[in-house]
């Protein structure tokens, strides 16, 4: 059945903040050489990937202040008909991947027994649709904080109060006396359940820990939630292997009959659900100007954020640890089955679990890897509409098989806790990342139209975080 004939959709526009980052003369990946050998190729890569580091770090050294282009953020919003007292989902995608991805999960949650009256799915600035209307903008060194931002900005300011049939393509903002409730007592009219994969996860975390009052639940896929490694390991001359490999993979094809048949030779695709791999090129892919098919976005951008990935997920992890998380907020983390690759070093993903035991529950979904959004979208339907519902968790479909972590009978963060005791001022590595711990959300003015379309845009500027 149709997405359309169970939620009907909108589309819309807002407005955010300008980037703090200076701009820069990204590297672009080197064209496709079918001639040149594995080596070579990644010989060319590693030195790409190190021009972006370099970039990086002269960031730091470069004057802070704001710029003045506008962003545009894209989502899609799917809601129901009738029945407008269940939770709002507020779903953020993993790096490299467009909001359609997930439609195949939505419509298994749809097809179940749900108390889910709306759903929103966000797209961050160099993603999808967004990357189209921001191309020529997007020419800085992205941070993690500026995705918090991003979406902090949504909700707060034009996220409706209510849930409503028809919005206008740009969301009106909601008057000043609402937003500033919002920061202290959240939503009045709304129960919001955020659901995060990979990059996402670790998103929706940090706004959690920004503004709690926002949030009733958080369900985490996966997340890039990170175990710090310690202040005086350096990280310099050494290449991100996967900011490499996103730079290697390939993104032009001359159709999308040939981009499938090519994807389909990878392993890595060849164990998505088939509805996301047909998301993925449908939705993800756009016609060039010379007939060829191509990602919507780039290599360079994907390995760009790739590039801050400890940045934001170390300080997840340690803030986390140290309780800073709201424990009104119920957390349900949902992770790859057990012989899966882990994110970070074996183990974590079991000291991730536990890194606030109060409020706190975890599955593990048999046969998926990381990407759980693209590989097993019933299995996740089926637990977000089990959680929502607050049906009994311990059932599970019988195509899976579902495992959680227990805590350990030791403490397992002792490490972790060692490490933070280092100083007496607090971790060495967290006042390195130089992160303030608040947010300036900055009035923005309406911007007009009388246009319409079938998906959602906000257009959205964000103001200094550093």
């Amino acid at each position: 059945m149709a997405l359309a004939r169970m939620a009907s959709f909108n589309a819309y526009r807002a407005r955010c903040v300008p980037r703090i980052g200076p701009a820069f003369d990204l590297p672009q990946p080197p064209p496709f050489d079918a001639s040149a050998t594995k080596a070579e190729r990644r010989k060319v890569l590693v030195e790409v990937e190190a021009r972006l580091r370099e970039l990086r770090e002269a960031e730091k050294r470069a004057k802070k202040g704001q710029r003045t282009d506008l962003l545009w953020i894209c989502l899609n919003r799917y809601v129901r008909r009738r029945d407008r007292e269940g939770v709002t989902l507020f779903l953020a995608h993993a790096n490299g991947f467009n909001k359609e991805t997930w439609e195949p999960m939505i419509r298994s949650l749809l097809a179940r027994k749900h108390n889910v009256s709306e759903i929103w799915v966000w797209e961050a600035v160099q993603h999808g649709d967004s990357a189209i209307l921001n191309e020529g903008k997007l020419n800085s060194m992205f941070h993690w904080h500026e995705a918090v931002r991003d979406l902090l900005h949504f909700l707060v300011h034009y996220l409706p109060s209510e849930i409503v049939d028809e919005l206008p393509v740009h969301v009106p903002r909601i008057p000043c006396r609402q937003y500033v409730a919002r920061f202290s007592h959240g939503f009045k009219s709304r129960k919001l359940v955020m659901v995060g994969h990979s990059f996402g996860g670790g998103v929706t975390t940090l706004a959690a820990l920004y503004h709690p009052a926002l949030f009733s639940s958080l369900i985490l896929v996966d997340p890039v939630i990170l175990y710090p490694k310690p202040p005086y390991a350096t990280r310099d001359g050494n290449s991100n292997t996967l900011a490499v490999d996103a730079l290697g993979r390939r993104w032009i094809w001359r159709s999308r009959d040939e981009a499938r048949s090519q994807l389909l030779l990878s392993p890595f695709f060849q164990r998505w659900h088939p509805d996301v791999l047909t998301a993925y090129i449908e939705h993800g892919m756009y016609e060039t100007a010379d007939g060829n098919v191509a990602l919507k976005m780039s290599p360079v951008h994907e390995t760009v954020l790739f590039s801050d990935t400890w940045t934001g997920g170390e300080e997840a992890w340690v803030r986390m640890h140290r309780g800073e998380l709201d424990e009104r907020i119920e957390i349900r983390w949902i992770f790859p089955g057990r012989g899966e690759r882990e994110l970070g070093a074996p183990g974590q993903t079991q000291l991730r679990a536990w890194l606030r035991k109060a409020n706190s529950s975890n599955v593990l979904i048999d046969g998926s890897g990381h990407l759980i959004t693209h590989e097993k979208p019933d299995a996740l339907a089926e637990e977000i509409a089990m959680f929502c519902s607050q049906q009994d968790r311990a059932s599970s479909s019988s195509e899976l098989t579902v495992e959680e972590f227990k805590p350990s009978p030791d403490d397992p963060l002792a490490e972790l806790k060692q490490l933070l005791n280092m100083t007496s001022s607090g971790p060495a590595m967290v006042k390195s990342m130089r992160m303030k711990r608040t947010l300036q959300i900055r009035k923005q003015r309406m911007m007009s139209s009388t246009s319409v379309c079938f998906r959602n845009y906000y257009r959205n500027s964000t103001t200094s975080g550093y």
